[in-house]
């Protein structure tokens, strides 16, 4: 679900949470907001700037405009085990690089 918001926008953000949210980041990780509220289910609150959405509760966000769109291939892994261990089915995830715009800071210095 989050892959089509990823190919379509030109920005994105990358949110680093706090410890203490190590829950949070479990839901995020492992559920589709297809399926279910992740803000909600988490705790968590969006905020959004320049085009994109970010975690309120983030002690930083990275606001990146998106320049590479890649897939991982089996023959750029150095290790063969992780192809083995993390992609049995060659299922290979796509990249994303961005060039960082923007950084925020929690108010608090958490």
């Amino acid at each position: 679900y989050t892959l089509g918001f990823m190919e379509k926008e030109e920005y994105f953000t990358v949110n680093l949470l706090p410890q203490s949210r190590k829950r949070a980041l479990a839901i995020f990780g492992s559920k589709s907001g297809r399926d279910c509220d992740k803000f909600k289910e988490a705790n968590l609150t969006p905020g959004f700037i320049d085009h994109t959405t970010y975690i309120k509760e983030s002690k930083y966000v990275f606001v990146c405009k998106k320049l590479y769109t890649g897939d991982l291939k089996e023959e750029g892994f150095s290790v063969p085990a992780i192809v083995e261990d993390c992609y049995p089915n060659k299922d290979f995830h796509r990249f994303f690089v961005g060039e960082i715009v923007k950084v925020l800071q929690a108010e608090d210095g958490e």
